[in-house]
């Protein structure tokens, strides 16, 4: 097929775009070697040439990355001789080449031609990008699920988690089943009626109680005069009001939707007795592992959400099998009764079904981090930092998160979790025993000697720092920086570079007066602050195994890459500090 233009992507090499699809549903036939492939983050060019000077060029990456200073909005591309930069590594720009594939679009001579520019990581492989990004929303959502699952009184196993839907349903009848029962078994027992008048012929003879309606029978129905017969009135309790139809409505559907939960119920209970079959079979008699207690305490959790839903369908069908619900009509009554919110019974009941019906819980991510979609250096700092949160709260190494971040954030009005944005200098608090750790995202350190940390060096802000206090004591901290590069970018054994400068700068520049002031009052000098500082990193196929630098840690952290030797390192590290105070407080018991 001849091409009318030519358009070449130069970044290291050039690649010449010569495979285009006619027709949108032929793209998606082409394969990676039929399209021009570049890496992410490094200067990107453009040159879009044609004989026509009105063909124009489109793709989806134009809206994100850098400007060229020729146009102030850049959403087409017209013929030119000379490159455009579509990114530029050095300079400041607007937007970043993100991972992944983007549409090009070739409109020339009223003809449409179409094509695709990949976009691969740099550092990480493409499955380990797609698993990195895919693991931070699922992280994200994973923690906020936890959140609300604890805020309901339920312990999961966080690799088998019962469905948002679900979990809105066991609140709702967690938090209401005393009142449904208060309520169902008032109206079963006294009802609310009205008086129903009801008229028939009697003999003249019979005592009887006539009103004008009677009269007013009797004066049409002159055969009955002649029979000696008359109207006589009666009156009667009926139960055939229009809050009692419309509280037929309500349990009919309540009985049906609590049915579809229980099957749903019963459906995650056989999965939770899989999973603990499974740990007997793997450990045998040994009950000390947590997971097994914690499936053992969710299977009983289940069981008793179990018993309370069958205790209300129960109900439901008690209510309903009453001889005055019999002549009720099952239909949606066409008017409202506003004794259904009058009476305090009936309108527990309407509202216990209001909020059976109403959606679920939605668990969306705050709007700030599509910027991280757009930078795999930010997306890989922030799943290394959830990395941490999941080691720390492991049952390898045993903390609880207190509070901080996602932590503190509530449900809205509308039943929406939102997880909050990471902002700089947050910290979540997480606690073991009678220690408490501070996990301080991204904060700057300062001059401040009256702060925790101080410093007056150039390199103050580290990605992450672990700060530990013991008995209400600040005892150390370990500082890590996550670096999206390769190791050899990160230290080098032969030679200096910033980074290694950055690190050693965060060992041996940052102080605190306050380190063991109550056991060691005024000699915070003596005490090294920052017991280690962790250099993380991707894995990288150029990565070669050094000796560790002194009270440094080189940590290799990779997504879809088992963490169990990341987990240790960690615990080994928090090991390390629990010693150091162990050794001098009894050193100091010894002295006294």
């Amino acid at each position: 097929m001849a091409i009318p233009f030519k358009l070449e992507f130069k970044q290291n090499n050039t690649y010449i775009v010569d495979n285009f699809a006619r027709t949108e549903a032929d793209l998606f036939k082409l394969t990676d070697d039929e399209i021009p492939v570049v890496k992410e983050n490094i200067t990107l060019e453009i040159i879009f040439s044609s004989t026509n000077p009105d063909d124009k060029l489109s793709f989806d990456l134009l809206d994100i990355v850098y400007k060229d200073d020729r146009f102030d909005e850049l959403t087409y591309i017209q013929p030119s001789s000379e490159p455009i930069t579509i990114y530029d590594s050095n300079a400041t720009y607007t937007g970043a080449l993100i991972p992944g594939y983007y549409q090009i679009t070739v409109i020339s001579n009223n003809e449409s031609y179409y094509s695709w520019l990949k976009v691969k990581p740099k550092q990480v492989t493409e499955e380990q990008w797609i698993v990195m990004r895919e693991e931070v929303e699922a992280e994200l959502t994973g923690l906020a699920r936890d959140i609300l699952y604890k805020r309901t009184g339920t312990q999961l196993n966080e690799d088998s988690l019962l469905p948002l839907s679900l979990l809105n349903k066991i609140q709702l009848i967690n938090s209401n089943f005393n009142k449904w029962k208060l309520a169902i078994y008032q109206i079963m027992s006294n009802p609310r009626y009205r008086i129903k008048r009801e008229y028939h012929k009697i003999n003249k003879s019979e005592a009887s109680e006539i009103d004008h309606v009677a009269v007013k029978k009797m004066t049409f129905d002159a055969q009955a005069t002649l029979k000696g017969k008359i109207y006589s009135v009666k009156n009667r309790c009926s139960n055939d009001t229009l809050e009692n139809r419309w509280l037929k409505f309500y349990i009919t559907r309540i009985t049906k939707n609590l049915r579809s939960l229980l099957k749903e119920l019963d459906s995650y209970e056989v999965e939770v007795e899989q999973a603990i079959n499974i740990k007997k079979k793997r450990y045998g008699g040994n009950n000390k592992d947590l997971n097994y207690h914690k499936l053992m305490t969710t299977k009983e959790d289940l069981q008793s959400y179990r018993y309370k839903m069958i205790s209300i369908l129960q109900d439901c069908h008690q209510f309903l099998t009453l001889d005055w619900m019999q002549d009720l009509d099952e239909g949606r009554p066409l008017q409202q009764s506003l004794v259904v919110q009058a009476d305090m019974n009936y309108r527990h009941i309407f509202k216990f079904y209001k909020d059976l019906m109403t959606d679920n819980y939605e668990i969306k991510l705050n709007n700030e981090y599509t910027y991280y979609w757009k930078r795999t250096d930010q997306l890989y700092e922030i799943w290394s930092f959830i990395q941490f949160i999941k080691a720390l709260t492991s049952d390898e190494i045993g903390y609880q998160i207190k509070k901080g971040w996602i932590y503190n954030q509530t449900v809205s009005k509308e039943r929406t979790f939102e997880v909050p944005f990471l902002k700089q200098g947050e910290i979540i608090k997480l606690f073991k025993d009678d220690t408490e750790l501070h996990l301080v995202y991204d904060q700057e350190i300062d001059e401040d000697v009256t702060q925790l940390l101080y410093t007056d060096a150039g390199n103050k802000r580290p990605d992450l720092r672990l700060d530990f206090f013991k008995e209400g004591e600040y005892i150390n901290s370990i500082i890590i920086d996550f670096k999206y590069r390769p190791l050899k970018y990160i230290w080098n054994p032969a030679g200096r570079n910033e980074v290694m400068d950055q690190l050693t700068a965060y060992r041996d520049n940052f102080y605190s007066q306050q380190i063991y002031s109550t056991s060691f009052p005024g000699i915070w000098r003596a005490f090294r602050a920052i017991q280690e500082v962790w250099g993380v990193y991707p894995q990288h196929k150029n990565n070669r195994k050094i000796e560790q630098p002194r009270n440094m840690r080189l940590v290799e952290l990779t997504p879809d890459v088992d963490k169990v030797l990341f987990v240790n390192q960690l615990k080994k590290s928090i090991e390390d500090i629990q010693l150091a105070w162990r050794t001098l407080r009894d050193g100091k018991k010894a002295d006294n």
